[in-house]
């Protein structure tokens, strides 16, 4: 399981690892790429940061 801050719920949610899309290696650490159940997509990094991503063009934006 997944704990993340979902933008498009407004709040966090857990998620199963069928929801996360890569994990990467960066200089700051590894960042697991996710999409959640309503379509909002994240990154979290070192497994304790919410990175927000753009979702899907049929959603609206939740960038800040």
């Amino acid at each position: 399981m997944l704990k993340v801050y979902c933008s498009g719920h407004g709040t966090w949610v857990l998620l199963d690892v069928s929801r996360i899309e890569a994990i990467r290696n960066t200089p700051d650490g590894p960042v697991a790429d996710w999409h959640c159940w309503c379509g909002t997509k994240g990154s979290l990094l070192r497994g304790v940061q919410p990175v927000d991503r753009p979702g899907p063009s049929s959603a609206p934006s939740h960038a800040a």
